[in-house]
């Protein structure tokens, strides 16, 4: 049999912004390792993601990011395309309109650290 690969999932949010249970504007973040295979040169790559959002009425499940990124750690990508697909998989579960920045960070064995990031909503200074 075989089994369909891992999908990021949601979990309901308590206390979704604009409600009395929401004192004050909450900001979640999640900064989970991957590793993968560059495309261009098929070396090894690891870094880090950084995965920012203000959540409407869905959270996002932190454990099942990590399954869907252990599911990708054999898929040829580059940096650049690798987190727009994160973020791409990110909004499918917290919503189209929800603030989001995800930033990825990458040491391939060729060249130095580099860094993307795909954002959508607000800039968010997160310390």
């Amino acid at each position: 049999m075989i089994q369909d690969p891992p999908v990021m999932r949601g979990i309901p949010n308590s206390a979704p912004a604009g409600t009395p249970a929401a004192a004050g504007r909450l900001t979640v973040g999640y900064k989970p390792k991957w590793s993968g295979v560059c495309r261009i040169d098929d070396a090894p790559i690891t870094g880090q993601l950084e995965i920012v959002y203000r959540p409407g009425d869905t959270l996002l499940e932190f454990g099942s990011v990590d399954k869907w990124l252990n599911a990708h750690r054999a898929t040829p990508t580059t940096l650049e395309e690798f987190v727009v697909r994160v973020f791409q998989a990110v909004s499918s579960v917290v919503g189209d309109d929800t603030p989001l920045v995800v930033t990825g960070t990458v040491q391939g064995i060729t060249h130095a650290e580099a860094i993307a990031k795909v954002d959508r909503g607000e800039d968010f200074l997160w310390v």
